[in-house]
Parts: structure tokens; C-alpha cells; sequence
């Protein structure tokens, strides 16, 4: 798993990073369009293998939270109070176990697990449920500054880590920017 991966390894490289997190990207926007949120994206769920040829497979695993939307704007009905997911990685309106959950939260969680591969550390460290969710929902966002990324890129990752739902990302914004990046590395 990518948490196996970063615990005998450390943080990634950006190429790394970005490779990796591409395809998790592909692989979400492919599950939202089938109007299915993932809900319990972590490093836990990403598998990393490779082909024949040595080339990296990424697999996004483990969609037993996962949930069909009822409407083509990405929003399912829960039950109210109903907290799904892993903390480390739950967006601010799965910790308040709001009612209505759309394809956002899995930006999010994809925004924590890119902060976590490029600097080791996850988004808010916390002792348990409670603490990680106060964190999420107060705590300053820790910064990118320091890791060394493209303006481009830290813009976007603070747009997934933004609390207010409709200030995320779409799929296609992620996938573009992690791409351009990835396209600028590798020339």
C-alpha cells in the first residue's frame, strides 16, 4: 500500500507524487462520473504494483464506504449524525456528519494524502477521533510553502483543503494541474 510504502520510505519525490496521485485522480473523477463517492480515501487504499515491463500500477482499493449519489450534482443523502470514514483524512462536513456528502470529500481527502506524500507528516496529527476532528474543523491548514512546490500546484491543494465545500476543485481542475505538473517534471 502507499501507507507501507511512506513508512519504510519516507515522503515521495513531487514526480513520485504526482504519478501516483494522477492516477488515484483518474481513478476517483472515473467512480464520481459513475456517480459513486469513495468516502474513505487513504494511503491504506492506494496499492501500488507493477507490470511485467516495471511499469507502476496504481489500484485505489477498499470502496466499502463508498455510496451512489443521487443526483448529478455529486450529493447523497445520509443519515444525519452518520460519521463515515478515517479521520486523519475525513473532510470538514464528514466530521460534523452532515446530511448531504458529494464527490468533495474525496478531493479532500486526496489533498490530505498529497500533503502526507510530499512531506511524510499528515494533514493534522492528532491522539484520536475527537482531537483529529477539532483539528480539521479549526486548526490553520499547515503549509505547503516550505516543501518546494510549483504556485500552480499549492494553489490547487489549497483549494482541496478548503473547508467550504463549494471552494474545492472539480475532478477535471485536479487532474489537470497534477498532469501539467507531472508533464513539466518529466521535460
Amino acid at each position: 500500500s502507499l501507507a507501507t510504502h511512506l513508512k519504510e520510505n519516507g515522503p515521495l519525490t513531487l514526480a513520485a507524487t504526482l504519478e501516483i496521485l494522477g492516477a488515484v485522480s483518474a481513478g476517483l473523477k472515473a467512480a464520481h462520473r459513475a456517480n459513486v463517492v469513495h468516502r474513505d480515501l487513504k494511503p491504506e487504499n492506494i496499492f501500488l504494483s507493477r507490470d511485467d515491463d516495471g511499469t507502476v500500477v496504481v489500484k485505489l482499493l477498499d470502496f466499502g464506504l463508498a455510496r451512489s449519489v443521487l443526483d448529478t450534482d455529486g450529493v447523497r443523502i445520509t443519515s444525519t449524525g452518520a460519521v463515515l470514514g478515517t479521520p486523519t483524512y475525513m473532510a470538514p462536513e464528514q466530521v460534523y456528519g452532515e446530511k448531504e456528502i458529494s464527490f468533495a470529500v474525496d478531493v479532500w481527502a486526496l489533498g490530505a494524502i498529497f500533503f502526507e506524500c510530499v512531506t511524510g507528516r499528515v494533514l493534522f496529527a492528532a491522539q484520536n477521533a475527537g482531537q483529529a476532528f477539532k483539528k480539521i474543523s479549526v486548526e490553520p491548514l499547515p503549509s505547503f510553502d516550505d516543501v518546494g512546490l510549483p504556485a500552480e500546484l499549492v494553489t490547487v491543494l489549497r483549494r482541496m483543503l478548503s473547508r467550504p465545500v463549494a471552494d474545492r476543485p472539480t475532478d477535471d481542475e485536479v487532474l489537470e494541474v497534477f498532469q501539467k505538473c507531472a508533464s513539466r517534471i518529466a521535460a
